[in-house]
Formats: C-alpha cells, sequence, structure tokens
C-alpha cells in the first residue's frame, strides 16, 4: 500500500510539474481546448442570442470567492468596479447565499446555527416583531426604523443576508456583542456579496437583497471524491480521466493573475476574465465535453457530476425568476461564483430575458472612476439595456 501512496504521490507531482510549466508556457488557447467535432462557438456568449426587448435584463457578474481569495483587493480597485456596475442602476440585486427559507439539514448548509431566541430576549424584540419590522420596511412609504434595528430583525428572520446588509456598514453593538456574529460578520465583510454587491445596493436605494443559493444533496459535488478513492485503493491511472481538465483549467484560469501582477488593477482583470467568452467557453468545454467522460468503477461520475451541477443552477435561477416576478424587477444585478455563470447565462438566454454583458460595465483602466470615466472610450455611447 506505501508503494501505491509513494506512486500515486508521484503522480501528483507529474501534474503539478505540468502545470507548473503551462504557467510559465502560458495559457492554452480556447480553439486548442475544444475539439473540432463540438458544436460550439466561443462567441454564442457575447449576447448574440435573441431576447424579448420588453423582458427584464439580466447582468450576471461571474467572480472568485474573495473571502476564498488570496489577493488582497484594495478597496481603491472594488470602489472603481462598484462605480461602474452602480450605472447600471439595478432595481434587484441577488447573491449567492442560502435563502432564509432553506430548510435545514437537507444537504450542505453553511449557515451559522445560533441561538436566535437568545438573541431575541438580548435585544427585547419578539421574532413576530421582528418579521412585522421587516414586512413594514419593505413598503416604500413606511419610514423605516434604524439600520441596525433592521440588521437585527432581518437576524432574527433568519434573513442573514439582509441582516449584514444593514448592520455592516454601521457599529451596531447590540449585534457585535455575541461573539459567534461578530465573527460570522467580520468573516462575510470579505464576501463578494458585501463587497461589490452591498455598494452597488446602497446607491439603488435597495431595501432587500436576494440570496438564491441551492446546496441540496441531490447538486452534490462529488466527481473528486473519485479521484481521492482511486489514490487510496492505489489504482492512480485513474486519474489520468481528469488529466485533460487539470493542465488546461488551472492555468487558463490563472492568466489575467501574469497580466495583474504588475498593478493595482487585478480584481479588474479577474473579473473580466471571469466574465469573458474565453473563461465561460472553457466552461461548456469542461462540462459538457470532458467531464461526461469520466467514469470510476464503471460508474459514469463525470456525467453525473455536470447533471448535479445544471440541477443547482436550475434550482438557484429558479429562485432568481421568482424574486423577479415578486418584485416586478426590470434591472437585474446577479454576483455569483464564477463556476456558475456558463449555466446561469443559457438559463437566461433561454428564458428570454435580455442579456447584458458584465465587460460592459466594467472599468477598463486604472483612469476609469465610475459613470462617464474612460471605460467606453472604445464604445462612445454607454451601453443600454
Amino acid at each position: 500500500m506505501r508503494t501505491s501512496y509513494l506512486v500515486g504521490l508521484g503522480f501528483l507531482l507529474a501534474i503539478s510539474g505540468v502545470i507548473g510549466y503551462e504557467m510559465v508556457r502560458g495559457p492554452t488557447p480556447i480553439e486548442d481546448l475544444i475539439s473540432e467535432s463540438a458544436d460550439f462557438d466561443p462567441q454564442v456568449y457575447d449576447g448574440s442570442m435573441a431576447s424579448d426587448p420588453n423582458a427584464p435584463s439580466v447582468l450576471i457578474l461571474g467572480t472568485s470567492h474573495l473571502a476564498q481569495d488570496n489577493h488582497d483587493y484594495a478597496e481603491a480597485a472594488v470602489d472603481r468596479v462598484t462605480n461602474r456596475l452602480s450605472s447600471y442602476d439595478p432595481d434587484l440585486v441577488v447573491v449567492e447565499y442560502l435563502p432564509p427559507e432553506y430548510p435545514r439539514g437537507e444537504g450542505r448548509d453553511y449557515r451559522p446555527d445560533w441561538d436566535l431566541d437568545a438573541y431575541a430576549e438580548a435585544w427585547g424584540m419578539t421574532v413576530a416583531e421582528a418579521d412585522s419590522l421587516r414586512r413594514a420596511h419593505r413598503c416604500p412609504e413606511a419610514s423605516s426604523p434604524p439600520g441596525c434595528t433592521l440588521a437585527k430583525a432581518y437576524l432574527l428572520n433568519y434573513d442573514l443576508v439582509n441582516a449584514h446588509y444593514y448592520a455592516q456598514s454601521q457599529e451596531c453593538t447590540g449585534l457585535r456583542q455575541f461573539d459567534k456574529i461578530r465573527e460570522w460578520m467580520n468573516r462575510n465583510d470579505r464576501h463578494e456579496m458585501a463587497r461589490l454587491g452591498y455598494p452597488v445596493a446602497r446607491r439603488s436605494d435597495i431595501a432587500e437583497l436576494v440570496s438564491f443559493d441551492y446546496q441540496g444533496d441531490d447538486a452534490e459535488w462529488f466527481i473528486y471524491q473519485s479521484g481521492l478513492d482511486a489514490l487510496k485503493s492505489g489504482r492512480v491511472w485513474v486519474l489520468w480521466n481528469y488529466w485533460p481538465i487539470l493542465p488546461n483549467v488551472g492555468t487558463t484560469s490563472r492568466a489575467y493573475e501574469r497580466h495583474a501582477a504588475p498593478h493595482d488593477d487585478r480584481l479588474v482583470d479577474m473579473l473580466r476574465y471571469a466574465n469573458s467568452p474565453e473563461h465561460i467557453g472553457l466552461q461548456y468545454w469542461a462540462y459538457e465535453e470532458v467531464y461526461p467522460k469520466v467514469e470510476w468503477d464503471g460508474d459514469p461520475v463525470g456525467a453525473q457530476q455536470t447533471e448535479n451541477y445544471w440541477l443547482r443552477n436550475r434550482k438557484m435561477f429558479a429562485n432568481m425568476q421568482e424574486a423577479i416576478r415578486a418584485r416586478d424587477a426590470e434591472r437585474v444585478l446577479v454576483i455569483v461564483g464564477s463556476g456558475h455563470k456558463y449555466f446561469l447565462d443559457e438559463l437566461t438566454r433561454e428564458a428570454g430575458y435580455r442579456w447584458v454583458d458584465p465587460r460592459e460595465w466594467l472599468p477598463d483602466s486604472s483612469t476609469d472612476t465610475g459613470p462617464g470615466g474612460s471605460a467606453n472610450r472604445d464604445n462612445p455611447s454607454v451601453p443600454s439595456s
């Protein structure tokens, strides 16, 4: 068994060596990754599909998860991005987080397990009173309570995104007196929903954000478990099934890092790459062309993985559609992990929404400071969607 382990370790080191070589050599062009037999045109992701001009517009911004990213993006760079995104002027902001009504015990649940009764008692606010405050706040003609009071009301209703939305920019000592809440808030301060979504929502006077994630067991991410099983069993040659994905996806997704290294616009470069036809085309290739061919002990784990991920994204999209209908939204901004971009783009177009290219609403140089800046010097008119 020790020999098998050493062989497996050697195989992984070999993969690392190839990845290292690929990083030095440069990213593989998307045209070289997709086989000639694949019925796929990367330009389809430039928004060329027809949609109803009277339908709501949907801008899906794919991003790395900033709280997990190794880079410390400067606030000035974040501000440049949110300034440009604000010119889209959304009336609905959707973020990747589990909705408050998502049932516990069904799949992965990354929401904290808090003693809400203890918080309600400390704040002198019942759950029913908190719900009334939250519902009243949704009425435009109603006067809103202070932000920290709203944050408490949302938290007691387990709407954690909006609790954080109202508490983030304020001291809110009543919330932060509890270590678990304070730690959770500090951690989510680095989340893309907080750094990118909240500032845009505030500038557009959005009262509530919508969380739309789905983490059910039927959408489990399990394909890499097969790779671990292969290592443990000593049958390391099974990892060859993953070979087409590892060097190409890994190095191509780091293309922006080499470009971004010398200057302060790493965030802009990452977002522009994550929403480019090259990156989205690469997702298509991996999920639709490569994963379905991966098997383990005769079990088509790759095809099942693609099916699971489609299911998760359809559930997320259904949550988004429900919010659009309920709030009669016309301009929707979705901030989500870039791994969802290919799937949600396709579902958006199939549903007939007006698909918006996020790159038209991102800065493209350090001189672009927001609406009226230089981001559109190659496109004189600000895009309309």
